[in-house]
This record gives C-alpha cells, structure tokens and sequence, in this order.
C-alpha cells in the first residue's frame, strides 16, 4: 500500500527519474507504518484514511536523505549509489526540492480543519528538522546538544508521523501530543542505539563497524566516553587519527556503550509514561518496543 502509493510525476525525466530510484530502494518505512498503525489503534478501523498522511511523512523522510547524503558526501544509501553519485549534485539538490513539495501534494486530499492541521505540523517539522541537521553540522558542543539534535533530526518526524495518524482519527488535542511525545522520545532512544551499532554493530545490522569515526561523526559514544574527565586528551588524540579499533579501546575503557544504552533505556521510557493514559495504542507500544528490542 505505501510503496504503490510514494508515485511521483514521470516528466520531466531529468528531475523524477532519480525520486524514482531513491524511492524503490529497499526501507523499512517505519514512519508511514506509524502513522497508519496509530490511526487503526485509535479507530479500530483500517488505516486507507490515513494513507495519504502516511505517504506525506515518507516522502518527506526520503528528501531530507537525499539531502543529507548531499552534505554529507555519501557514495552510498541502503547499500546503493546516492542520488548525487548517481545523477549529479545539482540534479540531487533539486529532486530533494521536487520531493519535498510533494510531501505537501499528499495532504490536499483532506478537508479542513484536518488539512489546515497536517499541513502546518509538517511545516513545523520541516524547519525542526532543519535545525537539527544544523546543530549537527556544527558538531554539538557536549551531550546535552547532542540530544537536543537527536530529537529534533531524528525524534520530530517520528514525533510528526504518529501525531498525524492521531488527528486523522480525529483524536483531542491532549491525545495527540501526547502521542507526539510519545513516538518523539522513542525516535530519539532508537537513534541512540542505532549510533551504538555503528560502531559495535555488524553486517546483519548492515553496518560498516566504525563507519561514524571514519567519516568523522562524533555520536553518542563520544559524548558518553567524553563525560570521563581523564579520558578526554586520549580521545582528542585518538580522534584526530580516525582509528577506529583506537576508538572503540577508548569507548570500551570508559563503559561509553552501557553508558549510552541507558540514556536510550531512559528515552524509551520517558516514551511509555507519555502515553500511559492513552491504552488505545497499546498495540503501537509494543511494536516499538519489539523493533527496538532486536537491536539490543
């Protein structure tokens, strides 16, 4: 349903050729799902009503990664050239552009107010995501900043995405933030454990062991290895060598990995006591918490 629905124009060619292609790549389309999943759980009916809310939130997802491999320089997405690799940087920026319109397209199947609404928390989204990607590019000063960039790059489109199944549904405004919260914290938590594989992670998590300190990312493991006083010239140097087994010594030395999960177990939690009032989804919790529970 959601992949026959992420269409795009056929002309021109030159600029939905490579949405095409960015979009057949293989994805787990987490945030779609969401959205269609917490409108089933608030209704108890199928999600089609939601479907094209659904398809706003994964279109948009898919321009911003075009644009972060973009500014980023990645050869590679989900194990295939990126579109700048393949078309061309100006070609890259403005199918992201084009993408990103069409997340907007979607949403003019609703009445208002349910327009009006999903309209303006996607917008607010998009500058929220903006602003983490800036903070990101300025590399966050210590690990309060890096939270601060985890929740609004990563936290606000899954915070967006069920928010959105929410008041397709219908629900009060205290059930849909609640809701926001909710899958906020846990996009948040889920990125930190997904920064924790990059480095302890193998190939059935699709990972380059390492891949962050390679291209000189500093993730959750720096901040939480940074917190120990008498490490921070070790890292600093290591650091600048880019080593990565000399790099995962020093995370190990400073316990950065246990360290780290429990500021995602923490996240996680902060996720459930969100909705703890709103049993009606239930069922979204736990499927979270099972997609969480195999990257453990």
């Amino acid at each position: 349903m959601i992949e026959a629905g992420l269409q795009t124009p056929d002309a021109p060619e030159s600029l939905y050729a490579p949405a095409k292609y960015f979009l057949a790549l293989p994805a787990k389309r987490i945030r779609p799902v969401l959205t269609l999943a917490v409108y089933e759980a608030l209704t108890g009916k199928a999600p089609l009503p939601a479907l094209n809310a659904a398809l706003a939130v994964e279109m948009f997802h898919n321009f911003t990664l075009v644009h972060d491999d973009v500014m980023d320089n990645a050869d590679l997405r989900r194990g295939q050239a990126t579109v700048h690799r393949r078309h061309g940087l100006n070609t890259a920026i403005l199918c992201g552009d084009a993408m990103h319109v069409l997340a907007y397209r979607f949403l003019k199947s609703y009445d208002d107010p349910v327009r009006s609404q999903l309209t303006f928390m996607l917008l607010d989204t998009a500058l929220e995501v903006c602003e983490g990607q800036a903070r990101d590019l300025c590399a966050p000063p210590d690990v309060e900043g890096y939270m601060a960039m985890l929740e609004q790059k990563t936290g606000a489109l899954l915070g967006t995405a069920a928010a959105m199944g929410a008041v397709v549904a219908r629900a009060d405004e205290a059930t849909v933030q609640k809701i926001n919260v909710f899958a906020r914290h846990w996009g948040t938590a889920f990125q930190i454990i997904d920064d924790v594989l990059d480095m302890y992670g193998g190939a059935e998590f699709g990972k380059q062991p390492g891949g962050d300190v390679v291209e000189g990312k500093k993730t959750v493991l720096w901040y939480a290895a940074y917190e120990n006083l008498s490490l921070r010239n070790a890292l600093d140097e290591a650091w600048s060598r880019r080593n990565v087994e000399e790099m995962r010594k020093l995370f190990d030395a400073a316990n950065a990995p246990t360290v780290a999960r429990h500021w995602a177990a923490r996240r996680f939690e902060f996720a459930r006591q969100a909705v703890a009032d709103v049993p009606e989804v239930g069922s979204v919790v736990r499927w979270l918490d099972s997609l969480a529970e195999r990257t453990v």
